[in-house]
């Protein structure tokens, strides 16, 4: 019997020692969190959508503590939302270590904003009907985006911004004295609506 449980204790000691960290598992489906209702009103007037990572913080209870924004949309009131709506819904089981102990983790959570199909309308009479856009854009000496500034931006014009991507062409590349050079373009774009009516 002293055998018998000499090898239990070995067993569920190497057990123990097999056990890998884990993080921590978030609980429910945060894409019910994210309807129609819950879509900012500033965005939805400026149609703004994109996609944000939030980093939220996760304690030994499973309870979420606090956010930060890994990755930003690009629109300061849906980067706000996906944390505001996360915190008031959120709750993990915790991270654990090697030994099974609960431990403190960060959860990153995507969620890209997708303009609704049914957007209302503007009210004529008040409905900002020009708008302008000026972007900064920095290329390789490829002619190949590097990275997209907004400088300013007036109305409902949407930012060219939230769609660049790194790495794809914007442009011809350029050589001063025999050699390749990066740029910088700045562009300006205006538009006017005309109500029917």
């Amino acid at each position: 019997m002293a055998g018998l449980g000499l090898m239990v204790s070995s067993g569920a000691a190497h057990a123990q020692a097999a056990r890998h960290e884990m993080p921590a598992i978030i609980l429910g489906n945060p894409a019910e969190w994210f309807g129609p209702d819950q879509y900012p009103l500033d965005a939805l007037r400026s149609l703004r959508q994109g996609r944000v990572v939030a980093a939220i913080s996760v304690d030994l209870t499973g309870q979420a503590t606090g956010c930060t924004i890994d990755v930003s949309s690009g629109t300061t009131s849906l980067d706000k939302a996906t944390c505001d709506i996360a915190l008031a819904h959120a709750a993990f089981n915790p991270a654990t270590d090697r030994r099974g102990k609960p431990v403190t983790s960060i959860y990153k959570l995507p969620v890209k904003w997708i303009l609704p199909d049914d957007i209302p309308p503007l009210d004529a009479k008040t409905a900002p009907l020009q708008s302008t856009v000026e972007v900064q854009i920095v290329a390789d000496e490829e002619g190949m985006g590097v990275s997209c500034r907004t400088i300013a931006k007036t109305g409902v014009a949407p930012d060219p911004c939230l769609t660049f991507k790194p790495g794809v062409r914007v442009g011809r590349g350029y050589v001063r004295d025999g050699r390749k050079v990066g740029s910088t373009a700045v562009y300006k774009q205006s538009s006017t609506i005309t109500i029917d009516p």
